[in-house]
């Protein structure tokens, strides 16, 4: 069975990944940090093998444990499949308003955790020669006003993988840069939106199952992803 790691499993986009995955057959694995969505996503019904660790994706420490771990499961010689660097941190923010700690927080949550969990998988990637596929934002793409921390963020993390797809090519393994639009999470908890002008997580996974899975020799490098009817940033 082909293999995927999801990181943000838990909730949302993540999940919505986790359920397309599964549902098609894949053997599952990834981190959440919620002890209560480890137990719901081990218990999902996949026709493929199942496992979820709880563990903060930005502790190096934390993910070198998971990744010896998954290595058993099915990491080992078989290798990986595909990385789905889902895991990220949001905040609304003008420049003259954000705090240093603000933008150290948002760092951590879109770049740092991408770099831990692929450095401790990559060479499960390579022994598979698979593929990495990161959700960005569309605001890496077009900074976003009210938004500059998460904004400078998702354009780093853009940048970051940018540089490892030149760096691995000749290894086989591919990365996919994702930039969703508007899509109707948690994030948007508390505001006044209208679902039915936003993407939804399962149109975010479905990209990824379109693109991302193995498909010949094809490697979708950039994926600008916008709902056909609402708004587009």
């Amino acid at each position: 069975m082909p293999s995927i790691f999801v990181t943000g499993a838990g909730k949302g986009i993540g999940r919505a990944i986790v359920g397309r995955f599964a549902a098609a057959g894949w053997d599952v694995a990834g981190v959440t940090r919620s002890a209560a969505d480890v137990d719901g996503l081990n218990r999902i019904d996949a026709s493929g093998r199942v496992r979820f660790w709880r563990a903060d994706a930005a502790e190096a420490g934390e993910i070198a444990a998971v990744a010896d771990e998954y290595a058993g499961f099915g990491g080992g010689e078989a290798g990986l499949d595909l990385l789905v660097n889902n895991a990220g941190a949001f905040r609304h923010g003008a420049f003259r308003d954000t705090e240093a700690a603000t933008l150290e927080a948002l760092w951590r949550g879109n770049v740092v955790t991408a770099f831990t969990v692929t450095q401790a998988l990559l060479p499960a990637l390579i022994r598979a020669r698979g593929r990495i596929a990161n959700i960005v934002s569309i605001a890496a793409l077009r900074p976003l006003p009210g938004k500059a921390a998460y904004s400078a963020t998702k354009a780093a993390q853009a940048a970051l993988f940018k540089c490892l797809r030149d760096e691995i090519a000749d290894q086989g393994v591919t990365v996919t840069n994702i930039y969703p639009g508007l899509t109707f999470t948690a994030s948007f908890d508390g505001e006044e939106v209208d679902p039915a002008t936003m993407l939804w997580p399962a149109d975010v996974a479905e990209a990824v199952f379109a693109n991302c899975a193995p498909h010949g020799n094809l490697a979708v490098e950039e994926l600008v992803l916008q709902p056909a009817r609402g708004v587009r940033l």
